[in-house]
């Protein structure tokens, strides 16, 4: 019976350190828009859409600098077909103003990729907004425009 007991303890406390371990990288994101801006450019490097799910707003509205608009379903889709890769992001500058339950971060950042098989690389303005809802930082716009290189 000690054994038992013993074997069963062992378990709920690994079968715990294994939840906490899955969920430590997500929960970063509901401390602040940046570090969910960090992990959502970190998603779409990688073509993670589950991590762009998390971290993308239902409500999102996306206008890249060409002119195409995206939702989060499009978004997410053209990410995961392959339409939209991105290869390289690198951000130079960010302002973040908060007020209440919404951050604005102001950047600009180089960002380089292929999209619909033509390769783009470009320095962008941008401006993300992000929501906290539930507890977690969400994108809800985005909108960006060429810089001067």
């Amino acid at each position: 019976m000690y054994s038992s007991y013993r074997f069963n303890s062992t378990m709920r406390l690994l079968f715990s350190l294994i939840i906490l371990t899955a969920s430590a990288s997500f929960s970063l994101a509901q401390k602040s828009a940046p570090v969910s801006q960090q992990m959502r450019f970190e998603a779409m490097l990688k073509g993670d859409t589950m991590v762009l799910d998390k971290v993308l707003s239902e409500e999102l509205t996306y206008l890249h600098s060409n002119g195409l608009f995206e939702n989060k379903r499009d978004f997410i889709r053209n990410i995961s077909s392959k339409k939209l890769v991105y290869e390289n992001i690198k951000l130079e500058k960010m302002q973040i103003r908060r007020t209440g339950r919404i951050s604005i971060i102001q950047g600009t950042g180089r960002f380089k990729g292929v999209i619909r098989g033509n390769p783009f690389e470009v320095k962008l303005h941008y401006i993300s907004i992000y929501k906290k809802t539930n507890m977690r930082w969400k994108l809800i716009a985005w909108q960006s425009l060429k810089a001067d290189a």
